[in-house]
């Protein structure tokens, strides 16, 4: 998806280096690109924090009910 073309690299590639548990890599790592993709949505549409969180927040959780369904 294209939502997820500026953070989810750094998750797969970068962040394997510094978290070596897979568990830590996926909690620590999912709740990190989720943050960063609320300040993103921030700061490039120019809306409320809360609107921003909510969005990424919908995002992210579509992203992951889909991933289920489709694995």
């Amino acid at each position: 998806m294209l939502k997820d073309f500026p953070t989810i690299p750094y998750l797969w590639f970068i962040a394997p280096y510094f978290l070596l548990s897979k568990a830590l890599l996926y909690s620590v790592g999912e709740i990190a690109v989720f943050l960063i993709e609320t300040v993103i949505i921030f700061f490039v549409l120019r809306i409320k924090f809360t609107k921003a969180l909510i969005i990424s927040l919908s995002c992210n959780l579509a992203s992951f009910l889909i991933g289920i369904y489709v694995i």
